[in-house]
């Protein structure tokens, strides 16, 4: 009898006493049983590594390691990889769960599609497990996946499960321009090499919205370098010059907008489109994408406009806009 191919799940801790029995209990209990745990506390001055020891005491898929001093999400994940002996690798985060056919689900969705790379949808709690509707449109092509990224982190990255070649030839990037973005630095790498990916378009992990997380403390410093990251990656994409300055409205990652720096913003997103769709060639399914994507963004540029302007012109705007009406399912959602 053929053994299935070992998966290694890649799960960094710090300081995540609250949560990390549950995390790491869904991950025990996954229909998909050949797998090994590597757990690496990253010098949690809570009862953390205690958890993870005496859980690993019952099970001896779960490997714990430990950083002598804090180093990083980045770094603690290349760390990971390194240690990690599995055909596959997947990740997960030591405040969500992962249903229990999530890695069966998600390695016969990749084996089936000869993919590289897989992630799945998600679903949202808060810390107290209550449901949160969130909308999030993905697309399910590669080409789609690509266009989405221009403007958005394109796969969710506690969820993905890829072929370890993937990892360990493409490791996560380290400096100052990367971090808490190391995600979407490694997606846009990976798609301009032409890696195969796809979304698993069932819900098989749950995310915990966590005020202590990263994206939540360190807010500032990761829409700065998203901003950055995401301009130098789509300038490399297209022939014409892109104003930076306006960029940050383009990605509605913005405190203000002047009608003006709407208008130039709205000019720049139509023209990427535009350029997208002529160097390519897409079947019907890939152009519905684009199109979604870019509508769904300029209603998300209006919403922002209003929420922090509260002004008349960007009322106007949005309820004026073609996009407003062919989206306008999505525009309820985001209220």
């Amino acid at each position: 009898m053929k053994i299935p191919s070992l998966i290694s799940i890649l799960l960094p801790i710090y300081n995540a006493e609250k949560y990390i029995k549950k995390a790491l209990n869904s991950i025990q209990n996954q229909t998909y049983k050949n797998i090994e745990i590597i757990c690496i506390d990253d010098g949690s001055i809570d009862n953390s590594l205690n958890i993870l020891k005496e859980l690993a005491l019952k099970d001896s898929r779960v490997k714990v390691y430990v950083n002598k001093n804090n180093l990083g999400l980045i770094k603690t994940l290349n760390k990971a990889i390194d240690l990690a002996k599995g055909e596959y690798f997947a990740r997960m985060d030591a405040d969500d769960i992962s249903l229990p056919n999530r890695l069966e689900k998600q390695f016969n969705f990749l084996k089936e599609n000869d993919l590289d790379l897989v992630d799945c949808q998600i679903s949202f709690v808060n810390e107290n497990e209550d449901n949160l509707y969130r909308t999030m449109f993905i697309p399910k092509t590669t080409k789609g996946l690509k266009f989405f990224s221009f403007f958005k982190t394109p796969l969710l990255h506690p969820t993905i499960l890829c072929k370890s070649s993937v990892l360990k030839e493409n490791k996560y990037f380290f400096d100052k321009t990367t971090i808490h973005c190391e995600d979407y630095e490694l997606w846009t790498r990976l798609l301009q090499k032409k890696i195969k990916l796809k979304k698993y378009s069932k819900k098989l992990y749950i995310q915990t919205i966590n005020p202590n997380s990263v994206s939540n403390k360190y807010e500032y410093i990761q829409k700065e370098n998203f901003k950055n990251l995401s301009y130098s990656y789509v300038s490399k994409q297209f022939e014409f010059k892109i104003d930076k300055t306006i960029w940050k409205y383009c990605i509605n990652r913005f405190d203000d907008i002047t009608n003006n720096e709407y208008i130039k913003c709205i000019s720049i997103l139509n023209q990427i489109k535009k350029e997208y769709l002529a160097n390519n060639n897409f079947n019907i399914s890939e152009k519905n994408e684009i199109n979604t994507i870019i509508n769904q963004q300029i209603i998300d540029i209006q919403i922002q406009a209003i929420k922090k302007t509260k002004s008349v012109i960007s009322i106007f705007n949005l309820f004026f806009s073609k996009h407003f009406y062919s989206e306008f399912k999505y525009f309820l959602n985001k209220f």
